[in-house]
């Protein structure tokens, strides 16, 4: 696995801090939901949006908004074990400069990610780009993906409300169907190493 996201300063993924697997221990004090492949924050789901797989009926990805000025989209991938996020981010980066946008890799408090100013059609805020950051993290047999939105996004944001929540989530890449077929949400594109570990709606007795 990459030491990008193994490794943040002197916090070791999956011992000292997160996103977690659903299989180690250092979890389960946290309070999250459970929405099957991810468990969340509970404290940051005050407002949260499931999205489909295009060609599924299952829910693929998990969208928490903070309030006007912050959003997360978070999506996991199976993986075969290999490094995931850095060929991603160069897909990512690719795909991003495809659609006429800017993109470049940043060492932040979640390890290598992707900032990026992309293009949008008929943005509701009027402007003609967005700003995002792309973070991700390899764990065993998995990739997970977070797409940060909003003012926290922007340059010199020094907000780290998304990287506290990415940092608490957790993965169970057993959950679902291993068939599944991965979804794409715009703008970003799957690693190709595996398909979406799909979602559920969190139900009665589900912490």
């Amino acid at each position: 696995m990459n030491e990008d996201s193994l490794r943040v300063g002197d916090r070791r993924r999956g011992v000292d801090v997160g996103p977690w697997d659903v299989s180690e221990s250092g979890w389960q004090a946290l309070d999250l939901l459970d929405f099957g492949g991810l468990q969340i924050p509970r404290e940051n789901a005050l407002k949260v949006h499931l999205n489909r797989m295009r060609s599924s009926a299952e829910y693929a990805e998990v969208v928490l908004i903070r309030d006007t000025t912050a959003g997360l989209q978070l999506q996991a991938f199976r993986s075969s074990g290999e490094p995931g996020w850095e060929e991603a981010r160069g897909r990512l980066e690719a795909d991003v400069r495809a659609r006429g946008g800017e993109a470049g890799s940043w060492s932040g408090r979640a390890g290598i990610e992707l900032r990026a100013v992309i293009p949008v059609v008929g943005n509701a805020h009027g402007r003609d780009s967005a700003t995002v950051r792309f973070i991700g993290c390899d764990g065993p047999g998995w990739l997970l993906r977070g797409v940060v939105t909003g003012d926290v996004a922007l340059p010199g944001s020094c907000d780290d409300w998304a990287y506290a929540c990415f940092e608490k989530v957790v993965v169970d890449p057993s959950f679902g169907n291993a068939s599944a077929v991965p979804g794409i949400h715009a703008p970003a594109v799957p690693p190709e190493r595996g398909p979406v570990i799909p979602l559920r709606m969190p139900g009665p007795g589900r912490q």
